[in-house]
């Protein structure tokens, strides 16, 4: 009797980890999402706002989205380098550049400000990707970085879910939420963060016609990161497309099909076996991100 217990056991949990990975793998096998149709109701007035849009994946996302359709709003400390940025968009969208620092979101009247000069804009899409990689020892960060990697655009959400048009939230979290990182003690707890606070605005009740999506990608090669000898790495024009092609079908993504299996793979791994292996990857980025900064 008890055999036959075991057995069936046994075969509800392997069962229950093929439904989790074909639901994780199914977006990637659909017809891709026609986010115009969906989130800009083929209006020529539909706005996709992008923070952290100077360069790397937030000048992707607004490359591809300005294809799309969308008129763009960029978002950075930086106006040469959105300007430049600006100069690579669809020409026949129209696009707003704001420079804002977001380390210094803690001083009166930030989002004040932001705000107003956001007020105008039908927005549709908001991209949350500011945030910094530190490599440094977690008592030398400073206190406006760590604000950094948590801000969002909060009340500007709240404009979107009050005025019940159809929209969608991105926030790019990062794999490195899904276990302690040696090294990106910040940067992996704060994307932690950003995983839970989407999930949970999720499912709140008045958010019905917003959708919130987190992607967490592993390694991408940018102009600040070069992750080219380390496993997986893809280019943030292969990420942003794939995004793309499964929003509204998931809240919760690695980006892209060998990212999910990666993920699914290692998610199976016992957390001794991690702790050998995470900690020696991590070292090895640590070392190119500190090479690329000399």
């Amino acid at each position: 009797m008890i055999q036959y217990i075991l057995s069936f056991l046994g075969f509800a949990l392997v069962l229950n980890q093929f439904r989790k990975l074909y639901f994780r793998l199914l977006p990637f096998f659909t017809t891709p999402t026609d986010i115009q149709k969906l989130y800009g109701n083929e209006k020529k007035d539909a706005w996709a706002l992008i923070t952290g849009s100077s360069e790397g994946i937030g000048k992707e996302w607004a490359i591809q989205l300005s294809q799309k359709g969308f008129n763009i709003i960029l978002i950075s400390r930086s106006y040469d380098k959105l300007e430049s940025v600006s100069k690579c968009l669809n020409p026949l969208v129209k696009f707003k550049i704001i420079t804002q620092d977001f380390t210094k979101s803690n001083e009166d009247n930030f989002f004040e400000n932001l705000l107003k000069q956001l007020s105008d804009f039908e927005i549709s899409i908001i991209v949350n990707n500011v945030g910094v990689i530190d490599i440094q020892e977690y008592t030398d960060i400073p206190e406006n970085l760590i604000r950094s990697h948590i801000t969002v655009i909060k009340q500007k959400k709240y404009d979107i879910i009050k005025k019940k048009r159809k929209a969608q939230i991105i926030s790019m979290s990062s794999y490195a939420q899904e276990y302690p990182n040696p090294y990106y003690n910040i940067y992996s707890s704060s994307k932690a963060f950003i995983q839970y606070l989407f999930t949970s605005l999720k499912h709140s009740k008045h958010n019905n016609h917003v959708q919130f999506t987190t992607f967490r990608p592993f390694y991408i090669k940018t102009a600040m990161v070069n992750y080219k000898s380390l496993p997986f790495t893809i280019t943030p024009q292969f990420f942003i497309k794939s995004c793309i092609n499964v929003l509204g079908k998931t809240s919760d993504s690695n980006g892209t099909l060998i990212h999910e299996i990666f993920s699914y793979i290692s998610s199976l791994l016992p957390d001794f076996i991690k702790d050998i292996i995470f900690p020696l990857v991590s070292k090895q980025a640590m070392y190119q991100l500190e090479f690329k900064k000399r």
